[in-house]
């Protein structure tokens, strides 16, 4: 009674001051101290002892484990759980259960070292401690914390048992290694302050562990107890270092770890059977003097797991959880038995070893914690939409930013990385060394930037494998190495196999280029001191890793990262060369340049669409902006049977696209070389037109469809008409002067060519000068370009163009060197070449030029068609090779004239009204491109920096389908792309 009424009189007089108080924060001090000592004051003895415990859970548990948790919850009144591996919605659903059961809310904890990843499935996995410590922007590192505390939330989490603060001095540390940020006591505290302040500023309570120090142990305190015999010096100077900053920065909670330090507690406990200095956890010295009383610290509490056998193996249950609270502990996180400790302590303080003041003390300061953290004012969470929730564009957008801030380049010489010369560099090759099932992720990205030969050899492979690959790869110059080695630990080397090195070595001695790139543990260093080749540490193997080492590889992403530990002389602390700004195209996400991914997914319904009304069977859609491709997706199939799902690899006949994809920059090279004018007439190129009214037709009213030709001649009726008659055009058969190949199955006599330049030359011209868009001016190119070059059109296209750019799917004629179920079929044709026409041009004159026409004749995949798009919108320059200076592509691309929407051979949107337009509405008057018969468009828009490709079939399987058209499905998609811009997002 006199207890009560003291508590009440002591409210009484808080109250009295602290309403004086106008302030905010007087405010929240007033309702904090209502409510804490309110509910002090309601709980009983063992209602406040079992505040003190944190019990550990998971979401799969057994409804046997489940009903003794709401036991514990509901009739010992424990404070908190913190919840092991699982799933996300099980453990929601098990929280709300907990929560509701309890006198008191719980406080909610994990082990989210890495995000929620570290024990929940389906949740954002974002990179171990020590990759983070090679990120040179500590930002990044916040908006980690900022990220990890949004998902905790979500999940109903109240404290992440983060961020390990331990200074990994020692190599061969079998428990903290890849958790802790490195060997530099000024990295580490800087880069644990950033997460920590990440967290703790979006109301989740980061923790600081494991004081004193872990970092430098050989055992696993799991397991037993490690020893730390440094001294007071050295612990002053190393171990305590990050613990005092974060203390600084008022980090709200701190763990204690199981470790003898007999520098600050000599003490020894014997069990009967073994004696042991007092560890650490259990240690008063060093929790209440040096960590309370010394360093200041006034935060929450932690002792570690109380079911490691650092401490178990010699202290019996309550025994342990009696010693722990005498030390200074506040929470006792993990008690194997709580009946038992809650009877312990509550016999210790009625022995008097244990004060209830002391008692109150830490019980106060964990009430405390609960209402900052908003316990006070529990709701239930929501079961809706949780995964998404938790699995946002905006968390994969920071895990790509701390990934590709993260990997480093630690060794470079010779400067291999990043390739920039790929027409010079011979023949890529790409060997993945590790556990396998299909091309990995690493090699899927290497094929976006180039033609590369992929290798696998199991971790488990004999030698004779690596022999074989080694010969397989006698003809390759370049060979890019990943090797993938789980995390492992330091006595069986991380798992990592010696042959993968001495492979390699093989390799360099064959003359080869290597490019080796290490997915795992960074103190696997140690073994390639020797190697001379460009190195690259990646850390870690997850999907997301090898993706963005593979762009950093080709110069899509520029490498940022230093080595947060020292490995050896070869291999210092802080070594890693940064690379060059992006050359290349990077494949990110939207949000990374400030569009929406849940807009862009509206294509999806207009993709799908299309394919249901029948405008075409499948297609490719890419988007890229500010350099990055930020969707690239594939839907439908290549035929409505729907047998072969369309795929990013797949080549379209890109039909009129051929124009500004070959034809263009063919001119654009010999204008710059002075070998073309655009003033000049075709006859000043083709002297054989003197004479004729095509002798004065100009280079530049043809560019812009105003020369006056006709739109296009049926060259194959005319052929057809002849060869029934004398059958001396075709032949099913390459036989004699039948050398031309129409088609697979039809060849045309190479005499007829000549017939085709004579059906030009007398087909009649306009006598306006207005604009029709016609394809034979582009016969005329063709021939002014093969005359000034002296190479084919698709000889001078693939040396300079296709190769330098790595547009390794971009091809006349694919079935020369690709199969023809890696081709999307584009017609039925039965008025003419009579069959399926997959791989052969569909352009009936571009076939019968044997499949090479300035106007069609070109296959190519999005992919591809970006590079080039995005080498325009450079303003002439890709991969570090400048092809056309600014000032010609600003000529090429630009409106000529009032009259017609024209640029110098690409197509533009129109402005005047009343005249059909196509491109989309909200698209810049900068904009340019161009779009093909078959179905397909590829546009540039400089204003917005954006590309837009979509290639389909719309032609299968009868080139009279025009519901493309019709339902407008490349202008609504294109208008689905600004809509994403216009109503972007922006992050942090």
């Amino acid at each position: 009674m006199i207890k009560h009424l003291i508590s009440a009189v002591f409210l009484l007089y808080l109250m009295q001051n602290l309403q004086a108080q106008n302030t905010q924060e007087g405010d929240y001090a007033y309702h904090k101290t209502i409510w804490v000592e309110n509910t002090l004051a309601s709980l009983n003895l063992e209602q406040k002892i079992g505040q003190l415990m944190m019990v550990s859970t998971n979401s799969s548990a057994s409804q046997k484990d489940i009903d003794y948790i709401n036991t514990l919850v509901a009739d010992y009144h424990i404070g908190g759980l913190i919840f092991f591996k699982g799933d996300p919605l099980p453990q929601l659903r098990l929280t709300n259960q907990y929560q509701q059961a309890a006198r008191l809310p719980l406080l909610i904890g994990i082990d989210g070292e890495w995000g929620l990843a570290m024990r929940l499935s389906q949740t954002p996995e974002f990179p171990y401690q020590l990759m983070l410590g090679a990120i040179q922007d500590n930002q990044l590192l916040f908006r980690m914390g900022q990220e990890v505390a949004r998902e905790c939330r979500r999940m109903g989490i109240h404290i992440n048992f983060a961020p390990v603060v331990d200074i990994n001095t020692n190599a061969n540390n079998p428990v903290i290694g890849v958790r802790s940020f490195g060997d530099n006591k000024y990295n580490v505290s800087d880069k644990a302050i950033a997460y920590m302040q990440g967290m703790e500023m979006n109301g989740i309570l980061a923790c600081a562990k494991h004081f004193p120090g872990h970092g430098d142990t050989h055992l696993d305190s799991h397991h037993s107890l490690p020893v730390l015999t440094h001294s007071r010096e050295r612990f002053e100077d190393i171990e305590l270092y990050p613990f005092k900053k974060m203390i600084e920065k008022e980090v709200g909670s701190m763990m204690i770890g199981h470790l003898s330090v007999p520098v600050y507690d000599k003490r020894t406990y014997s069990d009967g059977k073994s004696t042991i200095t007092i560890p650490s956890s259990l240690s008063k010295p060093i929790i209440t003097d040096l960590l309370k009383k010394e360093l200041g610290f006034k935060g929450l509490i932690f002792t570690d797991a109380l079911n490691m056998k650092a401490v178990s193996a010699y202290f019996k249950p309550g025994e342990l959880e009696v010693e722990a609270l005498k030390a200074g502990n506040d929470v006792l996180l993990y008690p194997e038995n709580v009946p038992a400790a809650i009877s312990a302590i509550k016999a210790a303080i009625q022995k008097g070893s244990i004060s209830e003041a002391e008692l109150d003390a830490h019980v106060r300061k964990i009430l405390e914690t609960k209402f900052r953290l908003g316990l006070a004012n529990y709701t239930p969470l929501s079961e809706n939409n949780l995964i998404a929730e938790l699995n946002t564009p905006e968390s994969e957008l920071i895990n790509r930013l701390l990934i590709e801030n993260a990997i480093t380049v630690v060794r470079n010489t010779p400067k291999l990385v990043p390739i920039n010369k790929l027409e010079t560099a011979g023949r890529f090759a790409s060997v993945f060394i590790g556990e396998n099932n299909g091309t990995t992720p690493f090699q899927q990205t290497l094929s976006h930037y180039a033609e590369v030969s992929h290798f696998q050899i199991n971790n488990k492979a004999a030698d004779f494998d690596y022999d074989h690959t080694l010969t397989q790869l006698e003809t390759y110059n370049t060979v890019i190495i990943g090797i993938a080695y789980s995390k492992g630990d330091a006595a069986n080397n991380w798992n990592f196999d010696g042959r993968a090195l001495r492979f390699a070595q093989q390799l360099q001695q064959k003359n080869k280029k290597v490019i080796l790139v290490l997915f795992g543990n960074p103190y696997i260093l140690k073994s390639f001191d020797a190697f001379q080749g460009s190195l690259i540490c990646a850390y870690q193997r997850m999907p997301l890793v090898q993706e963005i080492a593979a762009q950093i590889i080709f110069g899509g992403i520029s490498a940022k990262g230093k080595l947060p530990v020292h490995i050896s002389t070869a291999f210092p602390y802080g070594c890693g060369d940064l690379t060059l700004a992006p050359t290349r195209l990077k494949y990110s996400i939207p949000e990374e340049v400030g569009m929406r991914s849940d807009l862009l997914n509206q294509i999806d319904d207009i993709a799908q669409e299309a394919i249901r009304v029948g405008a075409t069977p499948g297609c490719q859609v890419l988007i890229a902006k500010d350099g990055k491709v930020v969707f690239d997706k594939t839907y439908g199939w290549h035929t409505y049977a729907k047998n072969q799902p369309v795929k990013w690899t797949d080549l379209y006949d890109v039909a009129s696209l051929t124009k500004i994809i070959a034809t263009l920059p063919a001119l654009m090279t010999l204008y710059e070389d002075n070998k073309l004018s655009l003033n000049d007439y075709l006859s000043t190129y083709l002297p054989e037109l003197k004479g004729t009214d095509k002798a004065y037709l100009n280079i530049k009213d043809m560019l812009t469809h105003q020369a006056g030709l006709q739109a296009w001649i049926p060259f194959y009726k005319k052929a057809l008409e002849q060869n029934l008659q004398d059958t001396s055009v075709f032949s099913p058969y390459s036989a004699n002067d039948f050398s031309v190949p129409v088609s697979d199955k039809m060849y045309m006599n190479c005499a007829y060519t000549d017939t085709i330049w004579q059906h030009i030359q007398q087909s009649p011209l306009a006598s306006e000068r207005k604009y029709v868009y016609s394809d034979l001016p582009y016969y005329y190119f063709k021939k002014i370009i093969e005359n000034e070059t002296l190479q084919t059109l698709d000889e001078y296209t693939r040396e300079h163009f296709s190769e330098p750019l790595g547009m390794n799917r971009t091809v006349f004629n694919p079935l020369s060197c690709f199969n023809k179920n890696e081709i999307a079929p584009t017609e039925v044709d039965d008025y003419f070449r009579i069959g399926e026409l997959r791989g052969t041009v569909h352009d009936m004159g571009a076939a019968m030029l044997g499949g090479v026409g300035g106007h069609a004749g070109l296959f190519s995949n999005a992919n591809d068609l970006a590079k080039i798009m995005q080498m325009y919108l450079n303003k002439g320059t890709y991969g570090n090779h400048r092809y056309f200076s600014e000032s010609t592509v600003n000529i090429f691309t630009s409106r000529q004239n009032e009259e017609c929407r024209r640029g110098l051979g690409f197509d533009k949107p129109e402005t005047q009204s009343g005249k059909s337009n196509p491109c989309a509405e909200s698209v810049s008057p900068f904009t340019f491109g161009h779009t093909g018969f078959t179905g397909t468009c590829a546009w540039a828009d400089p204003q917005y920096n954006v590309i837009y490709i979509f290639l389909s079939n719309r032609t299968y399987p009868d080139m009279n389908n025009n519901a493309l058209v019709q339902y407008n499905i490349r202008t609504r998609i294109q208008e689905v792309v600004y809509q994403a811009i216009k109503t972007g997002v922006s992050l942090p």
